[in-house]
């Protein structure tokens, strides 16, 4: 069975690169204790600590899944989490890997959550949080940065 598994997961990689929609394959990146599940629970904690209560995690609605649903007094906060390790001085940040159809995909998300949930009058806000692990297998928190507001989601 492994050895289907394998072959299955390569043939799909191979289709997904040529369409260059190759984001993740199950088991590899956001695998459980990888770094995309360890940032989200850093995340939760650092935010926990900034006095906001989590709700919710790895919401999934019909257009979507949010990372992290919280609230801070009548707001309702969406949270984006990008996680990495290491590589120091790199390009881009895990702000700036949140580009134009990522924020497209999110707004949409967000909007059929609170549909789908009955959310009617609040405030709610899209923030991001960026965590940084030290290089190496289980490497520490390097920094945690919040940047809430980083989408207008009452204009919708």
């Amino acid at each position: 069975m492994g050895r289907k598994l394998a072959r299955a997961k390569a043939y799909w990689r191979t289709w997904l690169e040529r369409l260059g929609r190759l984001r993740w394959l199950p088991g590899e990146v956001r695998g459980p204790g990888g770094t995309g599940e360890r940032g989200e629970r850093v995340a939760c904690a650092y935010l926990e600590k900034q006095g906001l209560r989590i709700i919710e995690r790895n919401a999934r609605a019909r257009r979507g899944e949010i990372d992290i649903v919280a609230s801070e007094g009548d707001t309702l906060v969406f949270v984006e989490v990008k996680s990495r390790t290491g590589r120091a001085g790199a390009e881009l940040t895990g702000l700036e890997r949140i580009d134009g159809r990522k924020r497209t995909a999110l707004r949409r998300a967000c909007d059929s959550y609170r549909k789908s949930r009955g959310r009617g009058a609040e405030s709610y806000r899209l923030d991001a949080i960026t965590v940084e692990f030290e290089e190496g297998e289980g490497g520490t928190v390097r920094e945690v940065r919040w940047h809430p507001a980083i989408l207008d989601l009452d204009a919708l």
